[in-house]
């Protein structure tokens, strides 16, 4: 039985499980494995103009470049689906691995059919954690310190209920509808008056007349502090966690998304929360991971997270049974410092193979500091629009008086080739000139050496909203008539 020590042994033990190949809309976020796996390879549906850079490093394909046939959705379900995806997963041989952001009972059903591996969790395990009212169940059930509130159905909040929940738990409230699995604020609501009460009800009711199933409600007192995470990573030997992660939420400069709350943007990792705020979190992460781990959970999880300096408190708000927003940048800066990423434990736990670690000199490793940054970048107009600018993927330098514009050096896409705080990387899904990009659409992925947020408030520095207008112009987004 191997024990893992470095990168090294990390792919050493990996060496059979070939091939695999890493799956999603755009490339940038499967290849944070890069460096781990000998046969490694990514399938995309975008054809962004950063894979010319990524396919530097790792093979590449994209659907729309390389494949035939239309795709109805971009998510990873339609991708599969795709004939020609399937031909060409035939043709790497028996039993491909597929490395994704999560699994679903279709991507199940139709991997099971077509004989490929997933190293993600299935379904009936990671879901139940997801699912935002099952959640506050299990939480109640490991005695986390959760915010006051209630969990009631959809067609019983009424505006007397309302006033009844305000008297009860106080002004501020979080209304967040349970039927919505994904993040980014979607279906998360903060109420403080009626006004904002009945902007809810009007957007459930449009919601459920375009189909959607909205049925339960979690109302909880809204906690002030900052907006944070903490990834995890279930194994045998026990749960690792990162450091405390702050979040960028609802940053006007770049959030894509108007009437939701609690927008994720990006990452800070370059904030210090202390010893007493990191225990506590770790203390939460490992607690639920343990319980993850006793119903079948295995590698990478998140949770979400309000931190309040003040009085040294953590609350959890939401767990992430998957991949999250933090990888692969998180992984990146992870190798840079000299530690095994994270995503390691994550395969070997599903590869299948024997392997010996120490999980106290690990989590040693990920207790060192990093300094780092990334804003996700979207279409900020409330309309769909056609990109007129050609806008380059790669490194750009921020120049001239006041460091208020931006110059392109290089290319690439790495944490790793960053040379100063004056610099930024472009990439993640950069598109092409000439395309339609619906409202809230992400244009790219920037990341920074250093810290972007200012010490308190939920603000980018000075230099840094500058930067994010002018690297925006740049596409040159022009109103369009056209459907998407």
């Amino acid at each position: 039985m191997r024990t893992i020590q470095s990168v090294e042994d990390v792919q050493e033990a990996l060496q059979g499980l070939r091939p695999v190949v890493g799956m999603g809309v755009t490339a940038f976020p499967r290849i944070g494995v890069v460096n781990l796996l000998p046969n490694f390879e990514l399938l995309c549906i975008l054809d962004s103009t950063d894979l010319s850079w990524l396919k530097r490093t790792v093979k590449v394909t994209s659907v729309k470049r390389d494949f035939t046939g239309r795709v109805e959705k971009l998510n990873t379900l339609a991708l599969l689906q795709l004939r020609s995806t399937q031909r060409y997963l035939r043709s790497l041989g028996e039993h491909p691995s597929l490395f994704l952001y999560k699994s679903s009972k279709k991507i199940e059903e139709l991997a099971d059919r077509n004989g490929y591996r997933l190293l993600v969790n299935r379904s009936d395990v990671r879901d139940v954690y997801e699912d935002k009212w099952e959640f506050r169940r299990i939480a109640r059930e490991i005695a986390f310190p959760l915010p006051a509130g209630e969990q009631l159905p959809i067609d019983d909040f009424s505006r007397d209920v309302f006033g009844k929940l305000q008297e009860k738990l106080g002004t501020d409230l979080v209304f967040q509808i349970t039927d919505y699995s994904k993040g980014g604020g979607v279906g998360t609501f903060f109420v403080s008056d009626v006004k904002g009460f009945d902007a809810f009800i009007g957007f459930v009711g449009r919601r459920r007349q375009a189909g959607r199933d909205l049925q339960r409600l979690n109302v909880t007192k809204r906690i002030s502090g900052e907006s944070a995470s903490i990834s995890g990573c279930v194994t045998r030997y026990g749960v690792l966690t990162s450091r405390i992660q702050r979040q960028i939420v609802d940053v006007p400069e770049v959030v894509g998304y108007h009437g939701r709350s609690g927008v994720f943007c990006g990452h800070d990792w370059g904030e210090r929360y202390g010893s007493t705020l990191e225990g506590k979190a770790r203390s939460l992460v490992c607690k639920l991971g343990e319980q993850m781990f006793a119903r079948g959970y295995r590698g990478i999880f998140g949770l979400d997270l309000v931190v309040n300096r003040s009085n040294d408190e953590v609350w959890p708000i939401e767990c992430n049974s998957r991949y999250t927003g933090a990888f692969p940048v998180y992984s990146m800066l992870q190798e840079q410092a000299g530690a095994i990423p994270i995503d390691a434990w994550h395969l070997l736990e599903f590869s299948g193979v024997e392997y010996r670690m120490d999980v106290g000199a690990v989590q040693r490793s990920y207790d060192q500091a990093m300094t780092g940054a990334q804003l996700l970048l979207h279409n900020l107009e409330r309309r769909n629009v056609t990109v007129r600018g050609s806008v380059k993927p790669g490194f750009y330098r921020l120049t001239g008086p006041g460091l208020v514009n931006i110059k392109w050096v290089r290319g690439g896409y790495s944490v790793a080739d960053l040379e100063s705080d004056l610099e930024f990387v472009l990439t993640d899904g950069v598109p092409r000139a000439g395309e339609l990009l619906k409202p809230g659409s992400r244009i790219g992925r920037v990341i920074f050496k250093r810290n972007v947020m200012e010490d308190r408030g939920n603000q980018l520095q000075p230099d840094i909203r500058q930067t994010m207008k002018s690297l925006y112009r740049l596409y040159k987004l022009e109103k369009s008539k056209q459907r998407g």
